[in-house]
């Protein structure tokens, strides 16, 4: 079965790993072993296509991607028989390599309108806490993030380098300058110890770092990829104080948070805050209301993580002939007043889209969710009080059994038992009692999840002793974080 699947391109390593996988069936390993080199290739087509509509020469584009992609392969051990296959498939030939003049002088299409030279100001710009979220979370396009300071020598040679590449890019990316000694809460989010502090962003997302600079082949790399607007793969080693993607991951929340903070002002996060209680105040404790206010909190929670991850177009949508929102939010006015708050505000089609993307208001209208659930089970066992003094008052001889049956009867729709499967160092999935999987990787998400689940019977819970965050089940034995395998604990908040 190897020699058959060699025969027709794929790599011995390749070809013994997917017949492992079908339990030798050919067949089924031959269509795995394709699909997975038609999804690379897809994928570098559809960046080829981001390179052109940068303004960058099509057959350029083509062959420095394929440059790029061989150069990572090689790094990474991995310029297999099947990778130069899937090169000489996709037109890669060292021939076609285009020289430094072909890529600093690309052929014009004298059909196409001339471009003017952009302005300076128009893709340099000098950024501060109150215009951090327009200039870099809400940019149309790629941002290239200098941090820096005047007293900084190796800073002032970077800059200039820097600027010259955005304005010779027509606009393809912004270069935001951050002066490190007049945004210090800034700089303290992006963990700058070093200068100059170099970050690339999309979407508001970190996609890569370095610190000090880059050589010739490195630097082609990072710019080629916060052109095609994605991270390094994961399969290279990292660089000296190049952040891993969990650390990006956490890094893109704190500042969305912050910018987004900054960017509405407390006075408006309080009113916020005052609209979205009084709001879920002014519904029922049925378990349809339940149901809905934990929707809510879900699609936050899921946008909220999308965003910190770079990847929001599967979470920036509700699709309205979808059973929850037919169900639970069509016609629910105070529910959909909530979601247009958090950010659910633009109609497009049969889809209600996620327009407004502050992480600061989604997490806000999250934590305002959590405290109406929790409202809602006080006020439930508040009537069971009554219910049970009621009936001793009436009856004495009514047995502890039927109080404890009543109880249980009650409290059930708010008990939330959950499991812990630490998966390995880094992350942690959740899975509730109806066998909905939650997988979180930030220390945030962990407590988020953990908001609505009542320390009661046997259910986990999330507290913090001293300066020991602990996550402990009724019976069990306490463990903090670090014991289940959680090192980083500095961005968990209480």
């Amino acid at each position: 079965e190897i020699e058959e699947l060699r025969k027709n391109g794929f790599d011995e390593n390749a070809s013994l790993k997917a017949l492992r996988k079908t339990d030798g069936d050919i067949t089924t390993a031959e269509k795995i072993l394709s699909d997975e080199d038609d999804e690379i290739v897809s994928h570098f087509e559809e960046n080829v296509r981001n390179l052109v509509k940068s303004g960058f020469d099509e057959d350029i584009s083509r062959e420095l991607l394929l440059l790029q992609h061989k150069r990572d392969l090689e790094k990474a051990g991995q310029f297999d028989g099947r990778a130069k296959n899937r090169l000489k498939k996709m037109g890669f030939s060292e021939e076609k390599i285009p020289s430094k003049n072909e890529i600093k002088k690309p052929q014009k299409d004298k059909n196409k309108p001339h471009l003017p030279k952009l302005d300076k100001s128009s893709v340099v710009f000098e950024g501060s806490a109150e215009n951090f979220y327009d200039l870099v979370i809400q940019s149309p396009v790629p941002v290239l993030l200098d941090v820096y300071a005047n007293w900084c020598g190796p800073c002032k040679q970077l800059t200039p380098i820097l600027e010259d590449i955005a304005m010779k890019s027509n606009g393809a990316f912004r270069l935001v300058k951050l002066n490190s000694d007049e945004n210090r809460a800034l700089t303290s989010i992006l963990k700058v110890e070093a200068l100059p502090s170099v970050f690339a962003l999309h979407e508001g997302a970190i996609l890569d770092n370095f610190v000090g600079g880059l050589d010739a082949d490195q630097m082609r790399g990072f710019m080629l990829n916060l052109m095609k607007r994605q991270p390094p793969s994961d399969d290279l080693p990292l660089r000296e104080r190049q952040l891993s993607p969990k650390q990006r991951e956490r890094m893109t929340f704190n500042l969305l948070q912050e910018s987004g903070l900054t960017k509405i002002g407390m006075a408006k996060f309080r009113r916020i805050s005052e609209k979205v209680d009084e709001l879920l105040e002014n519904t029922s404790g049925s378990e349809e209301t339940i149901a809905t206010i934990r929707l809510i909190r879900s699609l936050c929670f899921n946008a909220v993580v999308g965003l910190s991850k770079g990847a929001i177009s599967k979470w920036d949508k509700i699709n309205k002939d979808g059973k929850a929102f037919k169900s639970l939010l069509s016609g629910n006015e105070n529910a959909l007043k909530v979601l247009k708050i958090a950010g659910f505000r633009e109609e497009k089609e049969n889809f209600v889209v996620l327009s407004e993307r502050n992480v600061a208001v989604l997490t806000l209208v999250q934590s305002r969710c959590d405290e109406a659930l929790n409202n809602l089970k006080r006020h439930k066992n508040v009537r069971v009080v009554e219910q049970i003094s009621t009936a001793d008052d009436s009856n004495k001889n009514t047995t502890n059994t039927s109080h404890k049956t009543s109880n249980e009867k009650v409290d059930e729709p708010f008990v939330v038992p959950a499991e812990i499967k630490s998966q390995n160092d880094e992350e942690i999935s959740v899975v509730l009692i109806d066998g909905e999987e939650f997988s979180v990787d930030s220390l945030t998400s962990v407590q988020d999840l953990f908001a609505f689940i009542q320390n009661d019977q046997n259910v986990v819970a999330l507290s913090q002793i001293g300066r020991r965050n602990v996550i402990s089940k009724k019976g069990d034995t306490s463990k903090t974080l670090l014991e289940m395998g959680v090192e980083d604990r500095s961005e968990f908040r209480t």
